[in-house]
């Protein structure tokens, strides 16, 4: 009997042609119609979560060394505007400021991860509800007390002498404690499983998270306002040396074409008689302060906090800068 013979188009019949695409699809070289290759798809969202905290670092110390840069300078009568800092300079002048505040911040996380662990580890072997409640209910009370003392000390009625940079402090502290006095109390509901709830399970979830999530907000809100503080106060800090140095910074004389009508306690004033002179005044007196967005920013050697002058000049060729170690 004679069969007959099959065709090219037979062999492309429709459910070959579903297994070919269905088999082009589990291929993970083939990247689907319109997307990425799922190696670079991978690769982006890696890189996400690498680029998304380095911008946020950078943000933050950025905001740090503005805070820690006004401070200083205003000390001296400068709104740091004039200065003309770059990005990249407030971010290298934010690190001192906030290294020793961070390093804490996180020495301190350490040990409170070590107190959760070996807190965990007591619970588990007593597994008593009555030790359970005391614990609960004293860190909620000290929560509380935290919380109250932030509060007073925000209304300007520091409790115990606390000062500017604890209010903030007190509030994490005390958020962060009832924060966990919570935790605590659902392990103690867990102990009673017989005990009914008005919260379903995917309900329950969700409470905890928003929980979690106002919880976590507050405690880095505080935190961000401690940090804010610091800077402040280095900045403050950093003025305060640089004025009892002053003595010590560099000396300046300054040879002008015209007079500059620097007029001050301390600052010598001379005519230079010499007609083929290029420069007619001599000023002599000055210590220089920074030089920055092509600014010489100079102060009287007997520059006091009583009388905190600083003189602004243009560095421009109508002026000859000198220089001396003291």
């Amino acid at each position: 009997m004679a069969t007959k013979a099959q065709t090219p188009s037979d062999a492309a019949s429709p459910g070959a042609k579903a297994v070919e695409a269905k088999g082009a699809q589990d291929d993970p070289k083939v990247a689907a119609p319109g997307g990425a290759p799922p190696r670079l798809k991978s690769a982006l969202e890696t890189a996400g979560l690498v680029i998304a905290p380095i911008t946020l670092l950078s943000a933050l110390l950025y905001y740090f060394g503005w805070i820690r840069s006004n401070s200083l300078w205003l000390y001296f009568g400068i709104d740091q505007s004039t200065l003309g800092f770059s990005n990249q300079d407030y971010v290298l002048r934010s690190i001192g400021a906030i290294f020793i505040p961070l390093g804490g911040l996180l020495i301190f996380a350490l040990l409170l991860m070590e107190g959760h662990t070996e807190l965990m580890h007591w619970l588990n072997r007593t597994q008593t509800r009555s030790r359970l409640v005391v614990v609960a209910s004293s860190i909620a009370c000290l929560g509380i007390v935290l919380f109250g003392a932030g509060l007073a000390g925000e209304a300007g009625h520091p409790i115990f002498g606390m000062q500017r940079i604890l209010t903030p402090l007190a509030f994490a502290l005390g958020v962060a404690a009832l924060g966990y006095a919570t935790h605590l109390r659902k392990r103690l509901r867990a102990l009673q499983p017989h005990q009914s709830s008005f919260r379903t399970a995917e309900g329950s979830r969700r409470f905890a998270f928003f929980q979690l999530v106002i919880v976590g907000g507050l405690i880095t809100l505080s935190i961000f306002w401690a940090l804010g503080d610091w800077a402040d106060a280095a900045g403050r800090g950093r003025a305060q040396q640089l004025a009892m140095q002053i003595p010590r910074l560099p000396g300046v004389v300054i040879y002008s074409k015209d007079r500059l009508e620097i007029e001050m306690p301390g600052i010598r004033v001379e005519e230079i008689g010499d007609a083929q002179s290029a420069y007619r005044f001599r000023y002599s007196g000055l210590k220089l302060l920074i030089r920055a967005g092509g600014k010489y920013f100079l102060v009287p050697s007997t520059w006091a906090q009583t009388d905190p002058v600083t003189v602004v000049l243009p560095d421009t060729d109508a002026r000859l800068m000198e220089f001396t170690p003291q």
